[in-house]
């Protein structure tokens, strides 16, 4: 994705318009979670807070330079969106961000209050993180999943949801309010992360919904498959690791993609969980590389034997 497509998406996005998926899969969505607002400021180097110009509806002048050399001149014209989206509304401000270092201006997102502190943080941290802080930037954002602003929900989902899932589960996760379902951050594309989550809670009252939801996404080849199994394995343990193994991998008929996605969550945890957990692991897919014609050369892909 080119930083030019990638501004657009990332604006279209903030402001409840679809964006666009990556293409290459993993075991908790069936593809690469989309890039967030995030990544967006992490790869500029110049940002600048803008209103709409009071002699012209269409123009930008700059509030405030909050990344790189002062700018006096915006030269982009207001977008129809955003020039609907203020009209009437002179004391509201929009994200500019230029493509790296010398690219086009484009419009990331109308600001608010919430979304203007955060991005002082973001460019506060952006060399730290540039470098792959991905603990410290996932904790500021489990500090966010309770906000109060439903915007910034979402953002602190998409962002724990692009996670390595060992740096998951080593941050410190607040108790997710409206974890299963929020009303307001109804986005489909978010079900694994919130699976996810389940699972790191520990809570027990949630193994029901996540064997169900296994089930469900076995049999309806559901992309997030692998995100059930790993929570069901957070859950239950050694215990999880078996019902995965005698309810689906065993079966004669499964198809090849479903292996696949349950053998990535078992490796996810072979790298993550506890020890016995690991063992257990180890000792189950050496088993089944055993018994089950071509489980070994699948289960060599995944755990890199």
């Amino acid at each position: 994705m080119t930083r030019n497509h990638l501004i657009a998406w990332a604006f279209s996005g903030l402001i409840g318009l679809s964006g666009v998926q990556a293409a290459h899969a993993c075991a908790f969505h069936g593809y690469t979670p989309s890039m967030t607002f995030v990544d967006l400021l992490l790869d500029t180097e110049q940002v600048v807070e803008a209103r709409l110009s009071p002699n012209d509806p269409t123009g930008f002048v700059p509030v405030e330079t909050l990344l790189g050399p002062e700018v006096a001149e915006i030269p982009i014209a207001a977008s129809a969106l955003v020039s609907s989206a203020l009209q009437d509304r002179p004391e509201r401000t929009v994200l500019l961000a230029r493509d790296g270092a010398y690219g086009p201006w484009r419009e990331i997102t109308i600001l608010d209050s919430h979304f203007r502190d955060l991005v002082d943080v973001v460019i506060a941290r952006q060399s730290h993180w540039q470098l792959g802080a991905d603990t410290d930037r996932v904790q500021v954002f489990a500090g966010l999943v309770n906000n109060a602003n439903p915007n910034m929900r979402r953002l602190a989902l998409q962002e724990l949801d692009r996670a390595p899932y060992h740096v998951l589960k080593k941050t410190n996760l607040p108790d997710v309010r409206n974890l299963t379902h929020d009303p307001e951050v109804a986005d489909q594309s978010l079900r694994p992360i919130r699976i996810l989550l389940a699972g790191l809670t520990g809570d027990q009252r949630y193994v029901p919904l996540v064997a169900d939801g296994l089930a469900q996404a076995v049999n309806r080849d559901i992309g997030y498959t692998g995100a059930y199994a790993t929570a069901l394995i957070e859950l239950s343990g050694t215990e999880g690791v078996a019902i995965i193994r005698d309810t689906y991998l065993r079966q004669s008929n499964l198809p090849d993609v479903t292996r696949d996605r349950l053998l990535q969550a078992l490796a996810i945890q072979y790298r993550s969980a506890d020890a016995d957990v690991r063992r257990f692991i180890t000792q189950e897919v050496a088993e089944l590389s055993r018994s089950i014609p071509g489980f070994r050369e699948a289960a060599a892909l995944q755990f890199g034997f």
